[in-house]
């Protein structure tokens, strides 16, 4: 199930899913640099030009959902409709959002990575994890 050489590509999707400040900052950049023409664009033109052919490297999908999240953006590049509406809000560029959503996501990971190497009762870790009761379990592969 689990294999330790998938650890590098899980650090890889933590760095991808936490983008810095100055790439976010670029993201908005190339975004407001094409104008009218952003909507003739694919996702796959604008990851060329703000990664250089780095197909592995997507930050700017996490971008592009943190500008829709926070309505920087509407529209999107599927249906090639995608506008700039507002400036990108300052929460979003702070130090303390940032490293605050790394850690968050490191926990993640480190859950996930403790349920799936658990010699114990996975039924029972994920009633844990929500706070939940602990049950007779007899089910999951540990117990049953």
């Amino acid at each position: 199930m689990y294999c330790q050489d998938d650890l590098a590509v899980q650090i890889n999707f933590l760095e991808w899913k936490n983008p810095d400040a100055i790439f976010i900052k670029n993201a908005y950049r190339l975004l407001a640099s094409m104008g009218d023409t952003l909507q003739s664009y694919t996702y796959e033109d604008l990851q060329e030009k703000l990664v250089y052919k780095h197909r592995a490297d997507h930050r700017l999908q996490t971008v592009l959902n943190l500008f829709d999240l926070y309505h920087v953006t509407e529209g999107n590049l599927d249906t090639l409709n995608l506008t700039l509406k507002s400036p990108i809000p300052d929460e979003i560029l702070s130090a303390e959002y940032i490293t605050s959503k790394q850690e968050r996501d490191k926990k993640r990971l480190v859950d996930m990575l403790n349920y799936v190497k658990t010699p114990n009762c996975r039924r029972n870790y994920i009633h844990s994890y929500f706070g939940m009761r602990r049950v007779d379990c007899d089910n999951c592969d540990n117990c049953g």
